[in-house]
């Protein structure tokens, strides 16, 4: 599990990073604090998440290397719905 922990965690910040495109481009709408507010939201939630599916894999209820990837997977798609909806 760790060691599938160490190849899937460089990809936090690219995938937060197109995760966080289209909400910035709504800051405008509602203000710096807004953005700020959800930025560090989003950082909690992908926390939250990546750390159950390392509990889940830990204890042997998920293979590791789907417990690994799973949460960079998810904010992924994610962000790639958020960026093919964002408004131009």
């Amino acid at each position: 599990m760790q060691l599938q922990k160490k190849l899937s965690f460089p990809l936090i910040a690219p995938i937060i990073i197109m995760l966080a495109i289209p909400f910035s481009i709504l800051v405008g709408t509602r203000g710096a604090l807004g953005g700020v507010v959800v930025g560090v939201g989003l950082g909690v939630v992908y926390w939250a998440v990546a750390a159950l599916f390392e509990a889940m894999g830990a204890v042997g209820q998920l293979p590791a290397l789907i417990a690994a990837w799973s949460p960079d997977a998810i904010f992924f798609f994610l962000g790639l719905y958020f960026f093919l909806k964002m408004p131009t």
